[in-house]
Formats: structure tokens, C-alpha cells, sequence
């Protein structure tokens, strides 16, 4: 028999989907439905009016670089070009920060508040109702507890920079430093408007202002700097163990105890009164006093010695810090 070949299928010919109209509903090939009406997804407010660099390929060859003189000052530069950066990051961090807590600048006052409350209490009912003489008890504690309410919270931000930042790190590559100085940014914008506060309930309470309030931004821009100089070192040391994050809060406590916040430095011993002085809250927090208290300037002379030995912390603190970057990035990429 001969074979007969089978006829081909004529192919099918399929209509073109039609093109839907203006607001009606289709489906992606995701599954889901939209129409011209839906609104297109956010993004994340992490990044909302945030401009940042494109990624970059990291070399390694960095890590030598910084290591010169040469290569600090140029880290430097490329930090400074980043100031945008800073300041955008700033704003975001304060909206993120009041989405979530709608009475947090409320809080970021009441805190130090309610604290200078209860010490006052303590020393009321034990019989040490006096501060030094100069000022009312509530005055004398709250003009040191709310310059505290801002060292404290630079450094607990430094303690936890990289857990909360992991998923940047990642992503794209910027200098570290960068999220410190943000995050003192920001704190830096609450603590200008508790200051004002505190000096209006210092004159409810009977301390007149003086023209040493003229000298109060530029104390604040030391106390700025002492916050920068510490929060690269808070930030190297929680790099690298987890277990030193758990640690760092007594050691914030007892810094609390040993400065002059809830005692004037006269009521040390005579023996203590000079290594008191070693701590860099002593002068800080009696600047504050001298200044908001008791209507004279700070000692010119020991201003310049404090202002010169922040300023080799700060250059240290933050050698060491461009120096060990890339190790602590690696390091927290391991142990976040």
C-alpha cells in the first residue's frame, strides 16, 4: 500500500489580547490585578529623599591606602563630599524616628525630666536638698542631665551602627563615618530645641540669663565635638564582639556616677578632685553650669587645653576608624 501523507494542521490564528481601556483592571504576569488608577508602590522610607552613590566595586587595595597620611586627608575629602548625604540622612532618620513614636521629641525632653525628678526626690528626702549654693536643685541637676541626654544617646547610636545598617552596608559603598555623623546630626536638632526649653524653666526657677547664653553654641559645638571624637571608638569595639554591646550600657552608667552631674566637683575629696578632671564630662558639664548657672565663662585656659585634647581624639578615634574599616564590615558581615 502506499502511504498517504497526512495534510499539516493549518496553524491557529490567535487574536491579539485587546489593549484595555483607560481604568479598567488587568492582570500582570505576576498574578496580580491593577488598573491605570493604582497608585505605584512606594518605596521604602529608608529612602525617601535620600540621594545615594552607586555601587561600586570595592578594592582592596583601600585598606593600604588610608593607612598614609595621604590617604587619611583623602578620606577625609570624600567624606566631605558626602555632606549631603549626612544631612539627608539626618532628616530621614528624625522622620523615621517620629513616624514611630509620634511623641518622641516629647520624650527625647521628658527623659532627662523625669530622672532629674526622682534624683531631686532622693537627696530631698536623705537631707542633701543643696546643689553648691548657686542655683535651685532642680536647675543645678537638670543643666547637666539633659547635656548627658545628648552624650548618651550619640553613644548608644555608635553601639548599634551596624546592626542597624547591616543591609546598607551591603548594598552600596559610602564611608562609614558617615552614619555616625548623621546620627549626631540628628540628636544635635533635639537637643537645640531642649535647650532652649532649659533655659526658659532655668528662669522660671530663679536663675536670671546673663550674657554668657552668648557663649552657649559655642559650648555646644565642643560638646558636638567630644560626641564625634567618642562615637568612631563605640562603634570599632561593638564591630568586632557582640558581647561588648552588652557591656557598653554599665559602662555608660558608671561614666554617669563618676562625672559631676548629680554633685558639684567641690564636694569630692581633695584627693579626687584632680583625677576628676580626667574625665571629659567634668569640664563639659561645668562649662554648662558656669555658663546656663552661674553667669561667668569658662577658664579660657583650660577651654583651649580641653578643645586641643578633643581634637587628637577625634583625629585618632577616627584613623583608627577609616584604618579598620573594611575589617569591621567584613567582621560585622559575619556576626549580624
Amino acid at each position: 500500500m502506499r502511504d498517504v501523507a497526512e495534510p499539516e494542521p493549518e496553524p491557529v490564528q490567535t487574536e491579539p489580547a485587546p489593549e484595555p481601556e483607560p481604568g479598567e483592571a488587568r492582570t500582570t504576569a505576576a498574578g496580580r490585578t491593577v488598573s491605570d488608577d493604582t497608585p505605584a508602590p512606594r518605596p521604602p522610607r529608608s529612602q525617601v529623599g535620600v540621594t545615594l552613590p552607586d555601587p561600586v566595586t570595592i578594592d582592596a587595595r583601600d585598606a593600604r591606602r588610608t593607612r598614609s597620611l595621604r590617604g587619611y586627608i583623602g578620606h577625609l575629602g570624600w567624606l566631605w563630599a558626602h555632606r549631603t548625604l549626612i544631612r539627608k540622612m539626618a532628616q530621614v532618620q528624625l522622620r523615621l524616628t517620629v513616624a514611630q513614636s509620634r511623641l518622641y521629641y516629647l520624650w527625647w525632653l521628658l527623659d532627662p525630666l523625669l530622672e532629674t525628678l526622682c534624683y531631686a526626690l532622693l537627696f530631698l528626702v536623705i537631707g542633701r536638698g543643696q546643689s553648691d549654693g548657686s542655683a535651685p536643685l532642680i536647675a543645678f541637676l537638670l543643666t547637666a542631665m539633659i547635656p548627658w541626654k545628648l552624650t548618651s544617646a550619640c553613644l548608644d547610636h555608635a553601639t548599634g551602627v551596624w546592626g542597624a545598617n547591616r543591609g546598607l552596608l551591603d548594598q552600596i559603598r559610602f564611608p562609614s563615618l558617615v552614619l555616625l555623623m548623621a546620627r549626631a546630626l540628628s540628636e544635635l536638632w533635639l537637643y537645640a530645641v531642649a535647650l532652649g526649653v532649659l533655659v526658659i524653666s532655668n528662669t522660671i526657677a530663679g536663675v536670671r540669663p546673663t550674657w554668657t547664653l552668648l557663649l552657649l553654641p559655642g559650648w555646644v559645638a565642643i560638646h558636638a565635638l567630644m560626641a564625634l571624637a567618642l562615637m568612631p571608638l563605640m562603634a570599632i569595639g561593638t564591630a568586632y564582639s557582640q558581647d561588648l554591646r552588652k557591656l557598653i550600657p554599665y559602662g555608660t552608667r558608671l561614666l554617669f556616677f563618676a562625672s559631676p552631674i548629680l554633685y558639684p566637683v567641690s564636694a569630692l575629696p581633695d584627693a579626687l578632685e584632680p583625677y576628676a578632671y580626667a574625665n571629659p564630662l567634668t569640664m563639659l558639664t561645668e562649662g554648662y553650669r558656669n555658663i546656663l548657672l552661674e553667669g561667668t565663662a569658662p577658664d579660657p585656659g583650660a577651654t583651649t587645653i580641653f578643645v586641643g585634647a578633643l581634637l587628637l581624639l577625634l583625629l585618632l578615634s577616627s584613623y583608627l576608624f577609616i584604618r579598620l574599616e573594611r575589617s569591621m564590615i567584613r567582621s560585622v558581615g559575619r556576626i549580624y
